[in-house]
Formats: C-alpha cells, structure tokens, sequence
C-alpha cells in the first residue's frame, strides 16, 4: 500500500459535510491518517525496517531510528498531535489543527525530498502560537 492513500484518506474526510456527522470526528481521525501517513512513508523513505522484537513498540523504533536527522522535530510535533485527537477528547479539535497537521506534514515530505529543506514559520501558524502559551 502506498502511504500517500492516508493522505488521500485524510483530505476526504475534511470534506465530509453529512448531516449528523460532527466535523470534529473527521478532523480527528483525519489528523490520525496523517500521523500514520508519514509513520510509514518515513519507513519506506529510509528503508526502517522494523525488527519482530521491536513491533510492539513501532512508534518508539522508527523515532529512535530518525533521532539524528531534521525529521524528528516535526515527526515528534505531529505525533503529540496524534495523540491528543486520540486520546485526549476533552479537547476540542477543529479544522485549525488540521491544518496545522497538515502543514507539519508536508514539512517532513519536503524534507524527505529535500534534506537541506529549512520551512519558514509564519506568526499564524496555529500550532506554534497554541505552543508558545
């Protein structure tokens, strides 16, 4: 399976407009498909292969296997992210973080193209004025 199909997946469910359906649903789990997206283009990217004895603890493996490089910053960034539309549901989620996902996601394929890639943060993005407080 192609990662980009996350992707794909991700940017649908923000179009979703069904009555009875709550958008916050769809930017959660579309910001999870993102998450997941780039967990596994990373792997493919950077030829991480995952040893049996490391399965249950993916997540922490490929991160440890990124630790020296610019992904990891921005990976680390949109796994909190991942975590808090999973886990956290006291917390609203809007189509701002969304956005702001999908911003940190497309800084981390620019980087996979291009390692010498250097994003430009803007006072209105979201994620970093929320980081910031």
């Amino acid at each position: 399976m192609d990662p980009s199909e996350y992707f794909s997946i991700a940017k649908f469910l923000v179009k979703i407009n069904q009555p009875g359906l709550p958008k916050e649903i769809c930017y959660r789990t579309a910001i999870n498909r993102l998450y997941y997206g780039i967990f596994h283009l990373i792997q493919i990217k950077l030829n991480i292969i995952i040893p049996d004895s490391e399965i249950n603890r993916c997540h922490a493996f490929v991160k440890s296997q990124i630790e020296e490089t610019k992904l990891r910053s921005d990976y680390s960034d949109l796994e909190a992210y991942r975590v808090e539309v999973d886990y956290n549901l006291f917390n609203k989620i809007n189509l701002n973080h969304y956005k702001d996902a999908l911003r940190i996601q497309e800084r981390i394929i620019n980087k996979i193209k291009d390692p010498n890639f250097v994003p430009y943060e803007d006072d209105n993005d979201f994620y970093y004025s929320r980081k910031k407080d």
